[in-house]
């Protein structure tokens, strides 16, 4: 018989199902080509409009003191001038001074403080001035007067005090010139140019308002402004010169305002700027000027130099950092 062995069957494994993949599509790039956008372009904002009222006020302000400078000058020249037409012959101007102090107790101190003086003191020193006999001591009070370390703002009142002296005593004039021409000397003037730029506007003031001798004196303020101008190479005299120049200049060169004159031309109105300073001649003022053109051209060339040269080395530092 036949036998039948059957064979135990093995299960299969299970067929897992792989998923399809789907090949991705892309997407066609787009041929268009961007639009730019338009950007509107930025209007500048106008400059603020300039206050008229203002301006107005500047120029206003400027005039009006210089003006009031004018005439403080003109009525200061006036009274000396007036004082030279009728002095005292000797005689009178002895009497009148016997009966005032000459003590050696009060004069040496007056002296003194006039080495010091200021605007403060001027009204006292005034005072004393009217009670004191200075007749033997004119040289010691125009030496005090010259070599006084003075402030800008102290010099119209030492112009003041001499002009008292001057009309009180006739030979006050020529000692005060005197000691200037020791005190300002074309050779001395880089010693110490803080006084100098002071007294020279000083010296200035007292001829205008006719203290000094005029032509000797004018004579010798040209020839310091002559010294000072071309014996400077490196320019160290300028604050001396700007300050004349501001202080001095319409005086003595018909100096306006540029800057108030260029507003007078914007408001485009009737206003008055002439009225020019008659204290000296007009060819005095236009030698003057012409000095004072000459050295401005002088310095403009040294300043255009100094600038290139600046530019070179900073152009060399910058290769040598590279």
């Amino acid at each position: 018989e036949e036998t039948t062995v059957e064979t135990p069957s093995t299960p299969s494994e299970p067929i897992i199902e792989q998923p399809i993949a789907t090949p991705t599509i892309e997407e066609p790039k787009s041929t268009e080509t961007p639009v730019e956008e338009i950007t509107t372009p930025e209007v500048p904002e106008p400059p603020p409009e300039e206050n008229l009222d203002l301006l107005r006020q500047q120029v206003t302000s400027y005039l009006t003191e210089r003006s009031d400078r004018l005439k403080q000058r003109q009525e200061l020249r006036e009274q000396n001038l007036q004082a030279e037409k009728t002095r005292l012959n000797a005689e009178q101007q002895q009497a009148a001074m016997t009966r005032l102090d000459s003590s050696i107790k009060r004069i040496p101190p007056f002296i003194k403080r006039l080495r010091t003086l200021t605007e403060q003191q001027r009204d006292a020193l005034s005072r004393d001035m009217q009670t004191l006999n200075l007749t033997r001591y004119i040289s010691e009070v125009a030496t005090a007067l010259t070599e006084a370390k003075l402030k800008m703002s102290d010099v119209w009142s030492s112009v003041q005090i001499c002009s008292l002296l001057h009309q009180r005593y006739p030979d006050f004039s020529m000692s005060l010139y005197e000691n200037w021409l020791k005190v300002l000397q074309k050779e001395t003037l880089n010693d110490n140019l803080s006084k100098v730029r002071v007294d020279l506007r000083l010296y200035a003031e007292l001829i205008t308002v006719h203290v000094l001798p005029i032509q000797q004196s004018i004579n010798h303020l040209l020839t310091l402004l002559t010294a000072l101008i071309n014996n400077d190479k490196d320019f160290s005299n300028l604050t001396i010169l700007i300050s004349f120049c501001r202080l001095c200049g319409e005086d003595y060169a018909e100096i306006f305002s540029n800057k108030i004159r260029k507003i007078i031309v914007k408001l485009d109105e009737n206003i008055d700027d002439t009225n020019p300073s008659i204290f000296h001649t007009n060819e005095l003022k236009q030698q003057i000027r012409q000095m004072l053109n000459e050295y401005f051209q002088k310095l403009s060339v040294y300043l255009i130099d100094e600038y290139k040269q600046l530019q070179k080395q900073d152009q060399l530092m910058k290769r040598t950092m590279e």
